[in-house]
């Protein structure tokens, strides 16, 4: 199986949830996914999320409580000199991993790697 391109940021205050999604990932052959278990955490990182990952999944009850906002107006907000033309990944509720998996096979199969390696 070849490693798939995608690099996917996984926010999720829930460790079990996280590490479950990130298996089905894996398990799909995406490779590339790295885990933020704080959205607080990924605030800060805003400029560097933009350009280092192609597709970013959030946990529903993060994005529920409003919290997602803030990120999403960091990405949309922030352009560094260095890469003005880098677009914000699309930013995916997901549920849980057994209802979210099909819809995040769908739209996995839609984004494209931003920089080919």
């Amino acid at each position: 199986m070849f490693e798939k391109k995608l690099r996917i940021l996984l926010i999720s205050e829930k460790p079990a949830t996280a590490r479950g999604l990130e298996h089905a990932l894996n398990r799909l052959g995406y490779f590339r996914v790295t885990t933020i278990d704080s959205l607080v955490d990924a605030l800060p990182l805003a400029d560097s999320i933009k350009q280092r990952f192609d597709l970013i999944l959030i946990a529903a009850h993060i994005r529920r409580n409003g919290k997602a906002r803030q990120l999403e107006k960091a990405l949309s907000g922030n352009r560094q000199a260095d890469h003005p033309a880098a677009e914000t990944p699309p930013v995916v509720s997901f549920v849980s991993i057994i209802t979210g998996i099909r819809e995040l096979q769908y739209l996995i199969s839609r984004c494209k790697p931003a920089y080919e390696d």
